[in-house]
């Protein structure tokens, strides 16, 4: 399966792109071994194209998860540097929850209405 090239969260359109070579500047100067990145201001996010599979589906969700801490908020309260380890840390223990539990995804992605009512 191919990663999307485009993603929504909330209101906003994300592009997704794949390039031999990602450039980041930090305001710093440029940040050298960056394998992904997300431009919240752009909309954008890019993942190394020479990534192995499993790398870069997770590098995709580290910057998903980058995309949903700013639109929350987060790097404005905590700042950059929480919130990647932050991201870090969850990105590869959400992923795993997620391709080890696959009813787990279906139940999260049902959209009908659930009953109310039900017992511990």
């Amino acid at each position: 399966m191919s990663a999307p090239r485009t993603l929504r969260i909330l209101t906003q359109k994300f592009k997704v792109e794949f390039p031999n070579e990602l450039h980041v500047d930090n305001g710093a100067g440029e940040i050298d071994g960056v394998i992904g990145a997300c431009d919240r201001e752009a909309n954008r996010i890019g993942v190394l194209a020479t990534l192995s599979p499993d790398r870069a589906r997770e590098t995709y969700l580290h910057e998903v998860l980058h995309a949903c801490a700013g639109m929350a908020g987060l790097t404005a309260t905590y700042g950059f540097d929480k919130e990647e380890d932050i991201v870090k840390r969850l990105s590869p223990i959400l992923l795993s929850a997620l391709r080890e539990n696959p009813r787990l995804v279906e139940y999260l992605l049902d959209r009908r209405v659930l009953g109310a009512g039900s017992a511990w």
